[in-house]
């Protein structure tokens, strides 16, 4: 959670900016930081569906928004989190996104121009709200939002180049052989029709960012 950060939403009766005041989340983590569940793309993963990822272990609120903690499942146990976790380390899932109600607004319908808003769209501020889940996201409505793992290793590579480096120390298996890996360990019986136009768009996609 970022604190007086806009960023457009779009919604179904047209776009507006949106921004979270400093304390809107001081009632609800002192009420239910415990039963805030940890999610990945809000449950909505067609692998990982409504499942948590793990469990939350402490929530910081400082200046800048609220620092949170978490224990994943381990993906021995869980195998299906293998590739988010990858992904995370590798920076191509970045950040993060919660589900919520608000519980107290503030609208500007109509505001001046500004650098932060030149299309004069609606504002809303959020001043409290109740939070329900969080966790990483493939797409985050909030852009400033981060998301890191810590190990033990280096983690949250940002380039091709660390991301390279980092599997040839490891001897870990590429992102495409993680893939290749989870498409048969899911349905064998699908992985020969589905598995070669995936890796091929994956193949492409790490040439045209090497």
């Amino acid at each position: 959670v970022v604190f007086n950060n806009w960023t457009e939403i779009n919604s179904w009766d047209g776009p507006f900016l949106e921004r979270i005041s400093p304390t809107a989340a001081d009632k609800t983590l002192a009420a239910r930081s415990d039963k805030i569940q940890l999610m990945f793309n809000h449950g909505f993963d067609f692998m990982l569906e409504q499942t948590p990822i793990g469990r939350h272990r402490s929530f910081e609120p400082d200046d800048f928004g609220v620092f949170n903690e978490a224990t994943l499942v381990d993906p021995d146990i869980y195998e299906k989190l293998d590739l988010v976790v990858e992904l995370i380390r590798m920076g191509a899932i970045y950040g993060q996104s919660f589900r919520f109600e608000v519980l107290a607004e503030s609208w500007v319908d109509e505001p001046d121009p500004s650098d932060y808003n030149p299309r004069s769209l609606p504002e809303r501020t959020i001043d409290e709200f109740r939070w329900y889940e969080s966790g990483p996201v493939t797409y985050p409505a909030y852009e400033a939002t981060t998301v890191d793992l810590r190990d033990g290793e280096p983690v949250a590579v940002r380039s091709q180049t660390d991301w390279k480096q980092w599997v040839e120390k490891r001897s870990v298996p590429s992102l495409v052989d993680l893939v290749e890996e989870h498409h048969t360990r899911r349905n064998p019986t699908l992985a020969a029709t589905r598995q070669k136009p995936v890796i091929s768009e994956l193949k492409e996609f790490i040439a045209s960012h090497e």
